[in-house]
């Protein structure tokens, strides 16, 4: 009878496979990438190239572009022949919104419309499937709100941006989308390009800026009210000059002429203590004689009291079983303000009030006794 024998066949590691084969991660997302091989003994797994770890496995957590590139993984173990290893790599993708676009071209050709080429450069590794362009008026201070246009990227270039004011500066930038969204914060590092739109004339002539936003009082004193406002959404021209408008109760408005200035901030001088003005501004452009916008929001100031007119305080030096105190108050014009009575008035008439009624009871006192 014959006794069976176990034969134990050591191998170097083949047949190494990453999983998955053509691995593409996603920008912010994670990764695993697996390692695999047949070997006797079991191999150990080390990883190479755009991460070093050991383990048949390895993650990849919150990436970004810069982890794009090649990853090896080495089986290795050991038989008496010495150490034996194998290997492969794979190629990782990483893909994400698109990060940079680039704004080639702007062009007026018309009062009220541009032309924007685009480029993006690093798409995100996807197609870009919309395009967005910005833009905003150019006041030189960058503060104004930017607009948008979106345009599928199956549109043909130029893209052509209507409804814009003629002879304005505006600015332009621009972002795109693919399948994975559009990358927040990606408008930071665009450039920025200018244009003018044409002036069309006869479109000057006829059409008046929009009204000045936002008029609201930034500080009063009991002659002064300091007024500011925003900028109208279009001047529909090059700017002139604001108007600021004022009035008290029902009388005409009086106009500030020629307030040639982007600071949008006027002080009104020289007004009347604790009175009510009403208040709105307007703004013109260089069309044909100076065309007016309608007027802004109207605001309602009263100026600060000051102090009143003195009353006179001084008293009789004989005062009779009965007296009167006749007060004189300030005139209106004299008042400055709601009449308060002060506390060393009060004081006094409080005084009198006692110097009276002792008096009269030492009077009626020496009566009595007579």
């Amino acid at each position: 009878m014959s006794s069976a024998t176990s034969v134990e066949v050591k191998y170097a590691p083949e047949f190494v496979k990453i999983r998955p084969s053509n691995p593409v991660g996603v920008k912010g997302q994670s990764i695993t990438l697996n390692c695999s091989a047949d070997g006797n003994p079991s191999p150990d797994y080390e990883w190479r190239g755009g991460k070093s770890a050991k383990g048949s496995a390895l993650e990849l957590t919150s990436l970004e572009f810069k982890d794009e590139g090649t990853y090896r993984c080495v089986a290795r173990n050991t038989i008496e022949a010495g150490a034996k290893s194998s290997r492969t790599s794979v190629q990782l993708i990483i893909e994400g919104p698109p990060q940079r676009c680039v704004v080639l071209s702007v062009k007026s050709y018309h009062d009220s419309e541009v032309n924007v080429k685009v480029n993006c450069p690093e798409n995100g590794n996807s197609s870009v499937t919309e395009y967005r362009i910005e833009y905003q008026l150019d006041d030189g201070t960058s503060n104004m709100l930017w607009e948008q246009r979106e345009f599928s990227a199956t549109d043909s270039q130029p893209f052509v941006v209507v409804g814009l004011s003629p002879f304005t500066k505006y600015r332009f930038r621009a972002t795109a989308s693919n399948r994975h969204g559009y990358e927040p914060g990606s408008l930071a590092a665009v450039n920025v390009v200018p244009v003018t739109t044409a002036e069309g004339y006869f479109i000057i002539t006829l059409i008046a800026p929009t009204p000045p936003q936002n008029l609201r009082n930034s500080g009063v004193t009991s002659s002064s009210i300091t007024l500011q406002w925003e900028r109208p959404i279009s001047f529909n021209g090059a700017f002139q000059y604001y108007n600021v408008y004022n009035s008290i109760g029902d009388a005409s408005y009086s106009k500030s002429f020629d307030i040639a200035s982007h600071d949008n901030l006027y002080t009104l001088k020289g007004l009347t203590p604790y009175t009510e003005y009403k208040v709105y501004v307007t703004v013109t452009n260089n069309g044909n004689s100076n065309p007016e916008s309608s007027p802004s929001n109207m605001i309602v100031v009263r100026t600060l009291a000051t102090s009143p007119q003195t009353p006179d305080k001084s008293l009789p030096n004989d005062v009779a079983s009965t007296s009167t105190v006749v007060f004189v108050p300030p005139t209106v014009n004299d008042e400055n303000g709601p009449i308060e009575v002060p506390l060393d008035l009060m004081l006094l008439l409080y005084l009198m009030y006692h110097v009276l009624l002792d008096r009269m009871s030492k009077r009626a006192q020496t009566t009595h006794g007579m």
